[in-house]
């Protein structure tokens, strides 16, 4: 079982190594850390929008200079 394991690692890892994903050069991988980041900022954005949350309630809006009172 453990020799099993081990070798779906390290056929991971080579797998990973071929298609240039993953390498020991710290730019690269920060390149690719980056794109990660923006796609995920970008996919926030787009499901905010599509859900009508891009615009902040006046309510929980921290910033607004309104202050709403029980009067």
């Amino acid at each position: 079982m453990f020799k099993l394991i081990m070798n779906s690692i390290v056929f991971l890892v080579i797998i990973a190594c071929i298609t240039g994903c993953y390498s020991t050069d710290k730019r690269h991988n920060a390149a690719h850390n980056r794109a990660i980041k923006k796609d995920m900022k970008l996919l926030h954005q787009d499901i905010d929008f599509v859900l009508g949350l891009d615009e902040p309630s006046v309510l929980s809006d921290e910033k607004s200079l309104e202050v709403i009172t029980d009067s």
